[in-house]
């Protein structure tokens, strides 16, 4: 179940408590001024929660950063972080997530534009996952460097990878 950056505020969830279960999931390897940077931008969050309703945060295995640019007649959605628990890989639960977040955004999205895409910047190891969701590589991931801060120290780490809706 999808549980959003609102709901989590409700739940008693604070910003620094969330930024810190964002650096958890990450297991310290994506360098945390740059999760702090996506918590100060306008960026939305939301976590997966494996109950049907939000019981515990500890029960929340996976989580996005994720921001909407509106450009003309093309709404692009970029998923800024994605993350699991290390000890919920291999579970099946990012899969469930990653279907859940694509559902959500058909819902929100889909006839409110001619042109939907989800763009995500993924490890190498991490490509044939995101391969299986119908994600491709882009030959233009030059459009999208400057908004996954993306530059000459630290191009040969990236793939950028597009599902059109």
């Amino acid at each position: 179940m999808l549980i959003f950056e609102i709901e989590l505020l409700k739940f008693g969830i604070d910003c620094f408590q969330l930024f810190d279960i964002f650096c958890s999931m990450s297991r310290r390897i994506i360098n945390e001024s740059y999760i702090y940077q996506l918590f100060v931008e306008d960026n939305k969050m939301v976590l997966y929660s494996i109950d049907s309703e939000l019981v515990d945060i500890k029960n929340c295995p996976c989580g996005l950063i994720y921001k909407v640019y509106k450009k003309k007649n093309t709404i692009n959605i970029y998923i800024m972080f994605i993350a699991t628990e290390y000890k919920y890989r291999k579970t099946g639960y990012a899969s469930l997530f990653i279907h859940e977040f694509i559902d959500f955004i058909k819902s929100q999205y889909l006839g409110k534009s001619d042109h939907i895409n989800i763009i995500l910047d993924s490890i190498e190891t991490a490509v044939t996952f995101y391969e299986h969701f119908g994600f491709k590589w882009t030959t233009t991931e030059k459009n999208h460097d400057s908004i996954f801060h993306i530059d000459e120290s630290n191009s040969n780490e990236h793939f950028i990878m597009i599902y059109t809706l």
